[in-house]
């Protein structure tokens, strides 16, 4: 009798917990760049760009922050490193959100290597289908 009081307890309170929906990954648009993410801060992602080299990700290790006031033109910085196809990797948010924007628009993210987050060290990949995907934990 006692064990089926419990099992009537366990599951009466068990139906009654609340289980918050799982969040989306982010998705991309139309072009396929991930600008406009769903979830601003989605900090886990995997290198998907399949090019022998592998995926470029850039720093110009003259600016120590990314500044709007500083040519923001990503495309043209030095490869710092590159990243293998399925390398799984964190990012750093910018203050806008998951992203950060070059001067034709394109959204980048700032991959880190380290978890100082008064010195943050990583570099830049383009935040598109191409070169990236979202991953869950």
């Amino acid at each position: 009798m006692k064990a089926l009081l419990w099992t009537s307890l366990a599951v009466g309170c068990l139906g009654s917990l609340f289980v918050a929906p799982s969040l989306a990954l982010p998705e991309a648009d139309e072009n396929g760049d991930y600008g406009q993410l769903d979830r601003a801060y989605h900090t886990d992602w995997v290198a998907v760009d399949s090019h022998p080299d592998g995926l470029n990700c850039r720093m110009n290790h003259r600016y120590e922050l990314f500044d709007l006031a500083r040519p923001n033109d990503i495309y043209n910085w030095p490869v710092d490193r590159t990243l293998t196809w399925g390398q799984r990797f964190e990012t750093l948010p910018s203050m806008a959100g998951g992203v950060f924007y070059d001067d034709r628009g394109d959204a980048w993210l700032f991959v880190r290597f380290n978890s100082n987050p008064n010195q943050p060290e990583g570099c830049f990949v383009r935040a598109n289908t191409d070169s990236v995907r979202p991953i869950d934990r």
